[in-house]
């Protein structure tokens, strides 16, 4: 894989989000956008449920700002002109927001995609985070890339006591 041989900054950080940075960064450079110095305006749009969605946006955000990118997120009926290179769309899409953007991405969960499948034609890639979501949509002809999971890491460093009785 060409991503091995390139020489940049992001791709030596050790974080608990290095894999999801180093795959943006290898997306970027599939769509032939990334540089050194080159960064880009990406807009999240994904609701801040305090869920799961939540989660994926505070995940999301720093790891592309790591990455030299200008985010920004908003609600998915939130209505606003300002242009972005990309667009990432979680779980809904909004057909005005995909008119502002150069790119429009989408990581779906395809259990929860209620709206019309044609609205799918306006997405460059969709960022699949399972195998059976990447089949899902290949099967409906869409450009695929296989994102992966992950998440924040909830070890609590608090060492445990035992106690010398057993009950």
């Amino acid at each position: 894989m060409f991503l091995r041989t390139l020489s940049h900054p992001i791709l030596s950080l050790s974080t608990p989000y290095s894999k999801l940075i180093k795959t943006l960064v290898f997306v970027f450079l599939l769509l032939g956008h990334f540089t050194s110095s080159f960064a880009l305006t990406i807009h999240i749009y994904g609701e801040k449920n305090g869920k799961g969605l939540e989660k994926d946006i505070s995940i999301l955000k720093p790891a592309i700002t790591k990455a030299g990118h200008d985010v920004a997120d908003f609600s998915p009926s939130y209505v606003q002109s300002k242009t972005a290179d990309i667009n990432i769309f979680l779980e809904s899409l909004n057909l005005d927001q995909m008119k502002t953007a150069t790119h429009n991405w989408f990581i779906p969960n395809p259990e929860w995609y209620l709206q019309d499948l044609a609205l799918l034609d306006n997405i460059d890639l969709i960022l699949c985070r399972t195998k059976e979501v990447e089949r899902i949509f290949k099967d409906l002809g869409k450009k695929t890339y296989f994102l992966g999971f992950t998440s924040e890491d909830c070890l609590l460093d608090i060492q445990k006591t035992t106690s010398p009785f057993f009950i």
